[in-house]
């Protein structure tokens, strides 16, 4: 009996040296969906489904099963396969209502509103929830709401380049706008961690040149990255983020907010 229990003890701690140092004890008794669970928590899709579709072959009426390999589809973009999977999924009499919104949601994805309206009124039937039917709502006034870019023609500014251009707002009849392009042809200042150009904030007034009026000087800021900005109080006031460069005795630095006025001469 006692050498029974000592070949026991000795297989199981083989067992879990083999399976890895990696995994716990309680992996190795997990079965394989539980095993697929696992992937799936974790964002090992492919891992998963490969598990799940094996596992279908075997119950092929499996619901759930069913459903855990469309959620992996839809995960792994494979929405045509998710959406087939789905439409056969709903038709179960055990299947819940919540499955019919992820069925919505993929139609929606693909472009199939028709579709779509008619299965969130399923659901409103079936669950009587009020949000479906304001859902139908919003999607029947989609056509009302893209027919405005019919209005508009979406062009770069002449002032770009080949640096990074963001975070742009309405100042003094022109926009501001934070870029990491050169202060100046003739002087650069760059960051002494990554090499970058420093981020300013720059003004350009409205036209097709594509000289940029100005740097925005802000009294009090040395080198270090700013932005974005924003304006207040009749553009008189400024909030704006910052970070300073780190320096010998302060490594590391902090982006903070801080505040601007402008001066009696309006700089």
């Amino acid at each position: 009996m006692r050498c029974l229990a000592v070949f026991f003890i000795v297989f199981i701690f083989q067992s879990i040296y083999s399976y890895g140092q990696g995994n716990s004890f309680l992996t190795l008794f997990e079965n394989k969906i539980q095993k697929a669970d696992r992937y799936y928590q974790n964002q090992f899709y492919i891992e998963a489904l490969d598990i799940y579709q094996r596992s279908l072959k075997k119950d092929t009426g499996s619901l759930s099963l069913k459903i855990k390999i469309a959620k992996c589809y839809k995960a792994l973009q494979k929405y045509q396969d998710a959406t087939q999977l789905y439409a056969s999924i709903i038709k179960d009499s055990a299947c819940k209502a919540d499955e019919r919104l992820n069925y919505v949601q993929l139609l929606i994805l693909q472009g199939h509103m028709d579709q779509a309206k008619q299965e969130y009124l399923n659901y409103y039937r079936q669950i009587g929830d009020e949000r479906s039917a304001k859902s139908v709502q919003a999607m029947e006034g989609l056509k009302g709401f893209y027919k405005d870019h019919l209005f508009y023609k979406v062009v770069p500014l002449s002032v770009n380049t080949t640096n990074e251009e963001f975070c742009p707002v309405y100042y003094d009849e022109g926009v501001v706008f934070i870029s990491d392009r050169m202060d100046s042809p003739y002087i650069r200042k760059y960051t002494s961690t990554d090499g970058k150009y420093f981020c300013k904030a720059f003004y350009k007034k409205p036209g097709k040149s594509n000289v940029v009026n100005r740097e925005l000087k802000i009294a009090g800021i040395a080198n270090g990255n700013i932005g974005p900005v924003d304006f207040y109080k009749e553009e008189k006031e400024m909030v704006f983020s910052y970070n300073p460069e780190p320096s010998a005795k302060k490594k590391a630095t902090r982006l903070g907010l801080y505040f601007a006025s402008k001066d009696e001469k309006g700089e």
